[in-house]
Parts: C-alpha cells; sequence; structure tokens
C-alpha cells in the first residue's frame, strides 16, 4: 500500500488482495447521483462479497459524510459481518 508504519518491525503475512476502502467524494458532478452513504455501501458491500481469508481490508473515514446514525449503522453492520467470519473471515484494520 505504501503508508509509513512507525514500526521498527513488523511480520506481515502474504495476502492474496488488499482492498482499501477511503474517503467517498460524491457531488453533483457524479453522473450516477448517487449519495456517499450510497457509495460507501457500494464499497463496503464489494470488499465483503470479494474477501477471502488471506484477504486484508483497510478502511479509513467510514461513513464519513452522512448522517452519524447511517455511518454508525453502516460501521456496526461491517463489523459484524467482519466478525461473523471470525478466524475464517479476512483480516480487517479499521
Amino acid at each position: 500500500v505504501g503508508s509509513y508504519v512507525p514500526a521498527e518491525a513488523a511480520t506481515v503475512g502474504v495476502f492474496d488482495r488488499i482492498m482499501v476502502r477511503v474517503c467517498s467524494r460524491r457531488g453533483a458532478a457524479d453522473p450516477r447521483g448517487s449519495s456517499t452513504f450510497a457509495a460507501d455501501l457500494e464499497q463496503v458491500s464489494a470488499m465483503l462479497r470479494h474477501a477471502t481469508p488471506r484477504s486484508l481490508l483497510l478502511i479509513d473515514e467510514f461513513g464519513k459524510g452522512t448522517a452519524f446514525s447511517d455511518g454508525a449503522g453502516l460501521l456496526s453492520a461491517t463489523l459484524s459481518a467482519l466478525a461473523a467470519g471470525g478466524l475464517h473471515g479476512p483480516r480487517a484494520a479499521a
């Protein structure tokens, strides 16, 4: 991913894919006219559908630009889906 990690050393396993969800920027220029909440749903849904036990999911600025209750609900549902996978689900950092 190319990010700075403030550590002297790190052991990182082999991943089959790294999926990153970052801040959504939607506005009048969006040809589909979808909201930030809809963009968040699309991105996270794709991550959860395509993740394997060897995947790394990086989630940042989750639900930003949505109503607090919408963002909190989306985060709660995503964490529940990840937790349901247990040791057989993807690795996630939020």
